[in-house]
């Protein structure tokens, strides 16, 4: 087989493999939906009976506010912890790899430019611009 043909059986499996993944993944979107809904649906039966319960001890108005401000103080508390944005160790991490590697990337084209201008030097005077030149920007960057 040729290295075409490898090249198109592989895009063929790719593609085959990422159709049933969104296939996978749109049935999970639908019974996770279905799953909300019923979650929902029992959250909302539990303020009922949370309201019928209370209704025993104060007036209903008194037990629908008593809910509804037990909910306004769990909906404040989940807000301050989706408020936090810090970043995590692993983030941190990840930001500082991606930051070395992109350094030493722009490095290692920077030296493989400067030797490939070296070979190519025509003259003394070519090169001993060269050297210059990477001799200050050398100094530059080890200064910023």
């Amino acid at each position: 087989m040729s290295g075409v043909q490898l090249a198109r059986f592989a895009a063929q499996a790719e593609f085959f493999r990422l159709r049933a993944l969104l296939r996978r993944q749109a049935f999970r979107a639908i019974f996770a939906g279905v799953a909300v809904l019923f979650a929902l649906a029992a959250l909302a039966g539990g303020h009922v009976a949370g309201v019928l319960a209370l209704c025993a001890y104060v007036t209903p108005m008194q037990a629908i506010l008593i809910v509804a401000g037990l909910d306004l103080i769990v909906a404040i508390i989940f807000a301050a912890i989706a408020s936090r944005d810090v970043p995590g160790a692993v983030e941190r991490e990840a930001l500082a790899l991606r930051r070395a590697t992109a350094e030493q990337a722009i490095e290692a084209v920077a030296v493989a430019t400067l030797i490939n201008r070296v070979v190519r030097a025509r003259s003394w005077r070519d090169f001993s611009d060269l050297v210059t030149s990477a001799v200050a920007a050398w100094a530059v960057a080890k200064r910023g």
